[in-house]
């Protein structure tokens, strides 16, 4: 469910430039949790504009947003942040965004109930 295209779909464009050199220019999760992310990446600019993001990824069904702070920046406001997105996206179908669960044995995704092929 990762996504690597020559063009940035417009909601993703100021989360990719703002990855850090030499961390791979990628989100890799499903469009699902774009918006949250889009919204996490606004909400930390705000407060630490030259933050860099190193990855965003998918892990045991939840979104995984890892960043490079600067100095000055207010961690515990922006870890309560990304906090806040993680449990977000453990309630969002990772395909569309609808209200989704947990699914899956060996490898979890978190799907609503039409894109669930498990149970």
């Amino acid at each position: 469910m990762g996504m690597e295209t020559e063009e940035d779909p417009e909601i993703l464009r100021p989360v990719l430039a703002r990855v850090g050199r030499g961390w791979g220019r990628s989100v890799s999760c499903g469009e699902g949790w774009w918006p949250i992310i889009a919204r996490l990446d606004r909400d930390i600019a705000a407060l630490a504009p030259d933050y860099e993001i190193h990855q965003v990824k998918e892990k045991f069904g939840g979104l995984r947003y890892y960043v490079g702070l600067p100095d000055d920046a207010p961690d515990d406001e922006i870890d309560r942040l990304i906090a806040v997105a993680e449990e977000e996206s453990s309630r969002t179908c990772e395909v569309c965004g609808q209200p989704g669960r947990l699914r899956g044995g060996g490898w979890v995704l978190t799907l609503c109930d039409v894109h669930s092929t498990r149970e």
